[in-house]
C-alpha cells in the first residue's frame, strides 16, 4: 500500500525482525518531511536592482494595502466567468471541470508590479525577443488561505519558496504550475478548499532542461528566463498526479549583471480564486476476499523492479491494480525497504478507510488530506529463502516494511489479510 504523507513519519523499531533475518537489514527511525512553504519572500541577502528599492520599502513598511483588491460578486457574470473561464482553459485533464467549484473571485490591480511588468516586456521586445518568447501566458499558485494568497499579490512570488528542486535552484528562482488543476504533488481529494493565484506571465527564451534530484542544484541559464522540464510534453491527463505536477512546472528567474533578481519582475499576480473540490459520488463496490477476485479481466501490471532490504536483491517484484495502468510515485527500479512498522500503529495513525479493500476497486483512496493506492504484490526469481522468511515473519508478526519515497511518499509492504475486508 502506498500513502503520501503530511508531517512526521512514526516509524517504529520492531528487533525481533532483525534477529530473524540474520541482520539481512536495519531498522531505523524516519527523518522528518518538509512541507512546501507556501510562496512567500524569504529573508535570504539577494541584491535587487536600482529601480525595484522603491517597491521594497513599499513592500517592508506595510504601504501596499488591500486597495489593490476588487472582489467580484457573483451577480456579475462577466467579470466572473472571465477568470473561471481561464482556469477552465487551463486544465490538464478535462474531467477537473466535474470537480472544482469556484465561489469568489478577487481581482488584483498591483500598480507597482504592473508597470514593471510592462518594463520587462519592452525590455526583451527591445533586445530582439520574438513574438513567441514575448507571448504572455498563465502560471497558478496553491494557497491554503485567503490571506496567504493576498499576501503573494502584495509582495509578489520570490525566490527561496519553494520546496521543488528538480528544474532550478529554488533559491535562485521560482516555480509555478502550467495547468490549474495540477498545483500539489498530491492528488485532489473531496472537500478540499483553497485558494489560486493566477499570474500573468512572460516565459522569454525557454530552455529545456533534464530533472535534477540531486543536491546540486540546476543553476540559472544564462541567455535563457525559463527552464522547464525535457519530458513536459509527454505528460497527459493518464500520467501519476505527482509526476504531471512536477513535469508542468515554469522555473522562472531573471539576472542582472549574473545577480539573482528576489522576484523576478516578468509575473504579475492576476486574480485570487477560491475554491472547493466537489469528487463525484460513486456507488459502493461489492466486498470481496482478494484483489484479484475483484476484478480478475481488469488486473494491470503499472510497475516491475527489484525487492531488496538493505542492499540485498531478495527477488524480482511485480505491482498489480485493478484501477489503472499508472503508479502515482517515482519509484525506483530497486525497492529497497530499510524501516518497519507495526500495523496496529499504522491502523491507529492512519484513516480506516485505507485498510478497507474494497474502497480500492476503482479507484484510489482520498481522505484527511492523505491518498493511498492499494496494489496486490506477485513475487518471483526468488534469491534464495530470505523473501520466504520475510513474508512469513511479516504474516504471523503483523508488520509492515516501509520504503521512504522522493517524493514524500510511502511505500508500505505488508500481508494482505491485515486489511479488512468490512465496511
Amino acid at each position: 500500500m502506498y500513502n503520501k504523507p503530511s508531517g512526521k513519519q512514526f516509524v517504529e523499531s520492531v528487533l525481533e525482525l532483525k534477529e530473524a533475518l540474520e541482520s539481512i537489514y536495519d531498522i531505523n527511525k524516519e527523518q522528518d518531511y518538509v512541507k512546501n512553504s507556501g510562496g512567500l519572500c524569504d529573508e535570504k541577502e539577494l541584491r535587487p536592482p536600482p529601480q525595484q528599492h522603491s517597491l521594497l520599502e513599499k513592500i517592508e513598511t506595510g504601504l501596499l494595502s488591500e486597495n489593490i483588491f476588487e472582489t467580484v460578486s457573483l451577480s456579475s457574470d462577466s467579470l466572473f466567468q472571465r477568470a473561471v473561464s481561464v482556469l477552465h482553459t487551463s486544465y490538464l485533464d478535462s474531467a477537473s471541470e466535474h470537480g472544482f467549484q469556484y465561489t469568489q473571485v478577487t481581482f488584483v490591480k498591483n500598480d507597482i508590479f504592473l508597470n514593471e511588468y510592462k518594463t520587462v516586456y519592452q525590455q526583451k521586445q527591445a533586445n530582439n525577443y520574438t513574438q513567441e518568447e514575448l507571448q504572455e501566458t498563465y502560471g497558478f499558485l496553491l494557497l491554503e488561505t485567503e490571506n496567504q494568497a493576498k499576501l503573494i499579490c502584495q509582495r509578489g512570488l520570490c525566490v527561496g519558496s519553494s520546496a521543488i528542486t528538480t528544474l532550478g535552484d529554488p533559491a535562485k528562482g521560482v516555480y509555478i504550475s502550467k495547468y490549474s488543476d495540477y498545483l500539489h504533488p498530491r492528488p485532489w481529494y473531496h472537500g478540499k478548499s483553497g485558494y489560486i493565484v493566477i499570474c500573468n506571465l512572460i516565459k522569454g527564451k525557454v530552455k529545456f532542461v533534464s530533472e535534477n534530484y540531486t543536491t546540486n542544484y540546476t543553476r540559472p541559464s544564462s541567455g535563457y528566463d525559463c527552464h522547464v522540464a525535457a519530458d513536459a510534453n509527454k505528460v497527459s491527463h493518464k500520467t501519476s498526479h505527482f509526476r504531471a505536477f512536477e513535469l508542468t512546472q515554469y522555473y522562472l528567474y531573471e539576472l542582472s549583471d549574473n545577480t539573482v533578481i528576489k522576484r523576478p519582475r516578468q509575473i504579475c499576480p492576476y486574480v485570487i480564486v477560491a475554491f472547493q473540490y466537489r469528487e463525484p459520488k460513486k456507488m459502493a463496490a461489492p466486498t470481496h476476499g482478494s484483489i484479484l477476485e475483484l476484478s480478475k479481466n481488469v488486473l494491470f501490471s503499472p510497475w516491475k523492479g527489484k525487492l531488496t532490504v538493505q542492499g540485498c536483491v531478495l527477488c524480482d517484484i511485480t505491482l498489480w491494480s485493478t484501477y489503472g495502468t499508472v503508479v502515482p510515485a517515482q519509484l525506483p527500479q530497486d525497492l529497497d525497504f530499510k524501516y518497519v512498522m507495526k500495523v496496529s500503529s499504522l491502523k491507529e495513525r492512519l484513516p480506516g478507510a485505507a485498510f478497507r479493500k474494497q474502497n480500492y476497486l476503482k479507484q484510489k483512496v482520498c481522505c484527511q488530506d492523505l491518498c493511498f493506492d492499494l496494489y496486490e504484490v506477485e513475487l518471483s526469481n526468488k534469491q534464495g529463502k530470505n523473501i520466504d522468511k520475510l513474508t512469513e515473519y511479516i504474516k504471523n508478526k503483523q508488520l509492515a516494511i516501509i520504503k521512504c519515497l522522493e517524493d514524500r511518499g510511502v511505500f508500505h509492504f505488508t500481508y494482505i489479510i491485515s486489511l479488512n475486508t468490512r465496511t
